[in-house]
């Protein structure tokens, strides 16, 4: 399907929204092949105004049809320089962030948003966002943000700022200090929750990124400390120097806590062996979910897991089957230390689950030396 389909677009742009994200995703590439006859109508569909569930799910689908189009998508960049300076920030954000990926020589995109510099404010927040994230030496745009995140009675430029300095991500790295001195000093608890989820985008691989966000799991917001503890968890963060602090969390009170906690500590992979008691005791969890990604973090941590060897065999007996396969695979990560499982792993080799079976008999292999350590399956724990 390609230009010759034009005059399906309009049923085709419908369909961008639809509930199921197969359906929708094959929409978005058929509108894609079609080309840059509907361009407008999909930047139109991605400038969202007033957002619901349905139209921020098309959005997303139509940014992703431009993206795909290529340099056919060139017709977008002036359309969606336009939609940045009418706004409003959902908007203009969507907007920019599609302009940051388009397939389109970055120059042309550079050359449209120079105006922008002297647009208002709220334009010109995302504005400095693109040609931050496009340019080569981006440092002007990085402090044009960091200023305009620290302007006093302006929460939403605020809030903006912060949120574009997240959207440029490691090439931001300059604005490292002046985020952690928000999550650490500002009164406003949404935009010290922002600054975290910032940082996490920022300082991948910043030892001072991990120390400010462990130090956020004490702030008295739950709302920062969820986005802290969120901002541990992305890949690439140095989550290493917060150890301590998403041990205790997974004492909390709050379940959704507890679950980021597990999650980041088997991202931080085989330094957060100290963790894996504390993990093993989630295997005995009351819901089968949480077992089951506690014993996900311990594949994650891998070899330094041996305290939780008898644990992880009790749960093999666990009456949930993603449990017992996670449990398997968990005891074959920490590999020829946990040969005292293999009994047990021999007997889930008769499992009534083909999924049981086959992660039982890779254990076995790994533990006995016979089978490279396996790669994390992608809703697994990456180390």
């Amino acid at each position: 399907m390609g230009p010759e389909a034009a005059p399906a677009t309009e049923a085709l742009c419908r369909a961008l929204g639809d509930n199921n994200y197969d359906v929708a995703n094959e929409v978005a590439e058929a509108l894609a092949h079609i080309g840059k006859t509907v361009v407008p109508e999909l930047v139109e569909i991605l400038v969202v105004r007033v957002p619901t569930k349905d139209n921020i799910r098309a959005s997303v689908m139509a940014q992703a049809a431009l993206v795909r189009m290529g340099p056919e998508a060139e017709p977008a960049v002036l359309l969606l320089a336009d939609a940045i300076k009418a706004g409003p920030d959902l908007g203009s954000s969507a907007a920019a962030r599609t302009l940051i990926q388009l397939k389109v020589p970055p120059e042309k995109i550079i050359t449209a948003l120079q105006p922008g510099l002297e647009w208002p404010r709220p334009a010109r927040i995302w504005v400095h966002c693109v040609l931050g994230s496009l340019e080569q030496k981006p440092e002007k745009h990085i402090q044009a943000l960091v200023k305009m995140s620290r302007l006093s009675g302006h929460w939403g430029i605020r809030h903006e700022a912060i949120c574009a300095l997240g959207v440029i991500g490691p090439k931001a790295e300059i604005s490292i200090p002046s985020l952690i001195a928000l999550l650490n000093e500002d009164s406003d608890e949404l935009l010290r929750a922002r600054c975290a989820t910032t940082l996490g985008r920022v300082g991948l691989q910043s030892e001072e990124v991990g120390i400010a966000l462990g130090q956020a799991l004490g702030d008295e917001s739950d709302k920062v400390k969820l986005a802290a503890i969120r901002a541990l968890g992305s890949k690439g963060i140095n989550a290493i120097p917060a150890l301590e602090q998403l041990i205790e969390a997974l004492q909390s009170q709050d379940r959704i806590i507890v679950a980021d906690a597990v999650h980041a500590l088997g991202r931080i992979g085989p330094e957060a062996g100290e963790a894996a008691p504390a993990l093993a005791k989630l295997l005995k969890d009351e819901s089968p979910s949480m077992r089951r990604l506690a014993a996900l973090a311990l594949i994650g941590i891998g070899s330094k897991a041996e305290s939780a060897i008898s644990a992880l065999i009790e749960a093999l007996e666990d009456k949930h089957s993603v449990v017992r396969e996670s449990c398997a695979l968990a005891l074959g990560s920490i590999g020829p230390a946990a040969k005292q499982a293999l009994p047990e792993l021999r007997k889930a080799l008769e499992d009534k689950e083909p999924k049981v079976r086959s992660a039982a008999k890779m254990a076995i292999e790994m533990i006995e030396g016979r089978h490279p350590p396996r790669k994390p399956l992608p809703h697994e724990p990456q180390t």
